[in-house]
């Protein structure tokens, strides 16, 4: 597989120009790896292999290249030279600012997303009730204001060779560094994972004493896991079910990986059979070169061409928090008159998939979600590269989950009378809401 070539040549090729270096006791080619690894996915040499899926002599030689590209210009000298020295005049100013460092914490969350911290709120109130002093290290998308943690960094050290050939992640660490240092925190509580900055987190817990655990957010929606979700950092790593736990645990032996719930999902009962009518269409953000704006644009095309053919059925477009529906395509869907948008500030999960017979995208993990609302998850190929999703949910129902873009009337034609049974949704879920929010806050202070 082409993505294996390419996480292969990322690990060789950041092994030989960082080796064993290390910022503040962190292995810098641990962290380096992970977006080196994102930048090559968006580099047109590598896009064009995803979207031949054609091997040949030059395959190794194409992707080498584009890596050692990328390395260079990471460890470019002057620029990181000059950008260190920016860090350390703001280093300098924010120490004269500074009066006060902050109050010491049991527990840090580290946020990077503001959904994040919704997704986690629960919890987090949980362990307040527990006794527990929690602090949220938030990273720029998440800021709400300016005097939200990290206010302050260590001292960047922007001479050292270090700085000089990798500035991005050891001005991360830096400011890791001086939270940790401050608030001295017995746990630390990342979402998600797979980004740089979480496994600097898990990193630095060898230097600072304290237990990492990590909430699972979403699902991979790529060939295989990526980097970031490989030999993770961190003590643990919860998860919602034992699907999602047999997946992650391919790349993870040596950490604990426990099912416990999602604690966003709120349930009433249990459907095993399908009973609405709506269709769900959900979109998500570009995921280059796996799912492209072309790609996300054809299922909008989709979603108006399925509404024109059931003019009687209610369809929902629903938008991804990080993505929102492109405005070409906006007086289409609105002009529609058995459309309806769904922008996810304005309406919860549970609001569109009420009453939803199918949820219908291309590898959203809204689609596990809404079994355990009773509604059939599709998940529609809109190109040739293969996703783990669709691989994983094929050996569901014959199969009958995953479906090419142009069959996807067919197949809501030829089922419009039958019934529809769900997979064992406990498999995905092993607890909702209350339930999960208990076991989780469980798992972390144990």
């Amino acid at each position: 597989m082409i993505q294996e070539k390419i996480t292969d040549n990322v690990n060789q090729g950041v092994r030989k120009v960082y080796g064993n270096t290390t910022y503040k006791q962190v292995p810098i080619a641990e962290v380096t790896r992970i977006f080196v690894f994102w930048i090559a996915l968006k580099q047109k040499s590598i896009k064009a292999l995803f979207l031949s899926q054609q091997q040949n002599d030059n395959t190794d030689e194409v992707i080498t290249k584009s890596i050692n590209n990328i390395l260079f210009k990471l460890r470019f000298v002057p620029v990181n030279f000059i950008l260190g020295f920016w860090d350390f005049i703001k280093w300098i100013i924010a120490k004269k600012r500074i009066k006060q460092s902050p109050k010491e914490a049991d527990i840090l969350i580290c946020v990077n997303h503001k959904k994040h911290k919704s997704f986690i709120r629960e919890i987090a109130l949980k362990l307040e009730q527990e006794g527990q002093r929690v602090v949220y290290f938030h990273w720029p998308l998440a800021k709400d204001s300016k005097y939200d943690l990290p206010i302050s960094t260590s001292l960047p050290k922007f001479w050292t060779k270090p700085y000089l050939r990798a500035r991005l992640c050891c001005s991360f660490i830096d400011y890791a560094h001086a939270t940790l240092k401050d608030l001295k925190p017995k746990k630390v509580i990342v979402v998600e994972g797979d980004s740089y900055e979480h496994h600097i987190f898990g990193l630095l817990k060898r230097g600072f004493s304290f237990q990492c655990i990590c909430l699972q957010w979403g699902y991979e929606p790529r060939s295989a896991l990526r980097i970031g979700y490989r030999n993770m950092p961190y003590d643990k790593f919860l998860v919602w079910g034992d699907f999602f736990r047999n997946t992650f645990r391919n790349h993870n032996q040596n950490i604990e990986i426990k099912s416990v719930g999602h604690p966003q999902l709120q349930l009433h009962a249990q459907p095993k059979e399908v009973s609405g009518e709506h269709l769900l269409f959900a979109l998500q953000r570009p995921m280059v070169p796996y799912v492209t704006k072309e790609d996300i644009s054809e299922l909008i095309h989709l979603a108006i061409r399925t509404a024109q053919r059931f003019p009687n059925r209610r369809i929902i477009v629903r938008n991804h928090p990080n993505y929102d529906i492109p405005n070409e395509h906006l007086q289409a869907l609105n002009e529609t008159s058995n459309i309806d948008i769904h922008k996810y500030e304005n309406h919860t999960i549970n609001q569109s998939l009420q009453n939803a017979r199918y949820c219908i995208s291309i590898s959203s993990t809204l689609g596990f979600e809404a079994m355990y609302h009773g509604v059939f998850p599709l998940f529609i190929t809109c190109n040739q590269i293969p996703l783990l999703l669709h691989s994983d949910m094929r050996q569901f129902n014959d199969g009958m989950h995953v479906i090419e873009k142009n069959e996807l009337i067919k197949t809501l034609e030829q089922n419009e009378s039958k019934v529809l049974t769900l997979p064992d949704k406990a498999l995905f879920f092993k607890h909702s809401k209350e339930e999960a929010t208990v076991e989780i806050a469980g798992e972390i202070l144990n």
